[in-house]
């Protein structure tokens, strides 16, 4: 007596029960499944379909196309560990740096010693307020716009509380600065008042770039951060050649180019900073001030050790221009290294 059971092997996919797959539908070792046969989530792609080395997405690129440009002369692993924006923003720190030193170099060459000592000074001055007093304003802002734009809330009352501590910081510098312009004028200027104006505006530009800078760099938004950057050692180098071709002799036209070149730049990149500002939670008051004050003690005293030399030079030797001239060219490549460090990408998204 014989009996007979009844058993059903699952058929794999696209067969028939009780039909062999074909030979060539058989996995072999090194032989990958046809496109529509693989799987789309949690598994990794066969071999044959893996995307060539410039084809991988990295920081600042779509994920699909060739890479072209200055990422397609890079090694995969390096864009890799790359921060998000970071190439993009060294592009505009490049062309900024260019136009510091277009600046300087047609401003000595256009201007006496006694202008070019007075030029000299100004620089100095207003790379210290910047990097030492509006750039902690810029780092700070960074971290608090970053911090709402990744839970989604609007940036709106940050921009504004650091417009007011920006404007704050830029009354305790331009006050003092007028009651004072004429000792001012007498020991930096050579008598000159113009340039203690032109100092103040100098000042101005720094406020605003500050906030703007803080909110694109914030967001993310590397690209209108960099084309800040650009715009601005763009427009430095050609007004500074545009007065040398026009044979300009005046410390204050070369000086007023540390006013007008920003806040032009800052008109460029107005209209995205501009649409990112929504409504959002009140900032508390002391949201700002214990870490500003902080950043603001600490970066001033390091751009003092950087730029006291110049300084100190025109008011101890006041008849020696060539040499307050020789001292900012060493220190306007510290200002560099400066700028450099703070417009991290990395640092950037981090706030500090």
């Amino acid at each position: 007596m014989s009996a007979s059971l009844d058993i059903t092997v699952p058929a794999p996919d696209g067969a028939t029960p009780g039909q062999v797959p074909a030979p060539d539908r058989l996995s072999a070792p090194g032989h990958a499944p046809a496109p529509d046969e693989v799987p789309t989530l949690g598994q990794v792609r066969s071999p044959r379909q893996a995307p060539a080395p410039d084809e991988v997405p990295g920081p600042g690129r779509a994920a699909t196309g060739r890479v072209t440009g200055i990422h397609a002369m890079l090694p995969r692993r390096a864009l890799d560990m790359l921060p998000p924006g970071t190439l993009t923003v060294g592009a505009g720190l490049l062309v900024l740096g260019a136009g510091y030193y277009t600046h300087l170099a047609v401003a000595g060459h256009s201007l006496t010693a006694d202008g070019m000592a007075a030029l000299s000074v100004l620089w100095s001055i207003v790379f210290l307020l910047g990097l030492g007093v509006f750039l902690p304003i810029e780092q700070e802002l960074i971290r608090l716009v970053a911090a709402r734009a990744t839970v989604g809330e609007g940036i709106g009352p940050v921009v504004r509380r650091a417009c007011l501590v920006s404007a704050i910081v830029l009354a305790v510098i331009v006050v003092p600065l007028a009651a004072a312009a004429g000792p001012v004028a007498d020991r930096l200027f050579g008598g000159d008042t113009a340039m203690v104006a032109v100092l103040a505006g100098a000042c101005a530009a720094l406020a605003v770039t500050a906030v703007s800078r803080g909110t694109l760099a914030g967001l993310g938004a590397f690209r209108g951060y960099s084309f800040q950057l650009a715009t601005d050692g763009g427009l430095r180098a050609a007004l500074a050649c545009a007065l040398g071709l026009a044979g300009s002799r005046s410390a204050v036209a070369f000086g007023l180019v540390l006013t007008v070149a920003p806040l032009l730049a800052v008109l460029a990149t107005l209209g995205p900073l501009l649409a990112n500002l929504r409504p959002g939670p009140a900032l508390p008051a002391s949201a700002m001030r214990g870490r500003l004050a902080l950043l603001i003690g600490t970066m001033l005293l390091a751009q003092i050790l950087i730029n006291a030399a110049v300084i100190t030079a025109r008011l101890l030797s006041p008849g020696d221009p060539a040499l307050v001239g020789a001292l900012l060219a060493a220190a306007v490549r510290l200002h560099l290294a400066a700028d450099v460090v703070a417009a991290r990408p990395g640092r950037c998204r981090r706030g500090g």
